[in-house]
């Protein structure tokens, strides 16, 4: 499984899989509508970003390991970034609408990525004695 995540593959396709997901109309998903329960679409942001940054993490600690805070402090910028600017996207590119809580959900999805790599249970592979 390390080695899955010293790949910078994985992160590269769930960025692409969130920017997908996120500018596809909303009237091309089938099935039951994330719409039909009230703000579902929250926590759908907040599940995106969290494998997202936990995958970011992952690769940046393996390959590139930063001393102290900087790391998480970077992802969770640049996660937090990403989301707020995929809103813009929506809002100037699709015919989806600007939402600063879902902006909020993916930042908070963000910090819970990197709350679960740094648990003693994101982090399995480490200090087992």
């Amino acid at each position: 499984m390390k080695n899955l995540f010293a790949s910078i593959w994985p992160s590269i396709i769930w960025t692409l899989v969130i920017f997908i997901l996120l500018v596809m109309p909303t009237k091309s998903i089938d099935g039951a509508s994330v719409n039909e329960i009230p703000n579902a679409d929250k926590f759908v942001h907040a599940i995106l970003f969290a494998v997202f940054a936990f995958l970011w993490f992952s690769f940046f600690s393996l390959k590139y390991p930063l001393k102290g805070k900087s790391l998480f402090l970077t992802i969770l910028f640049i996660g937090s970034f990403y989301g707020l600017g995929m809103e813009f996207v929506q809002k100037y590119f699709t015919e989806r609408n600007f939402s600063l809580m879902d902006g909020l959900a993916d930042a908070v999805g963000t910090l819970m990525g990197l709350l679960a790599k740094k648990s003693p249970y994101g982090n399995r592979g480490r200090n087992q004695n």
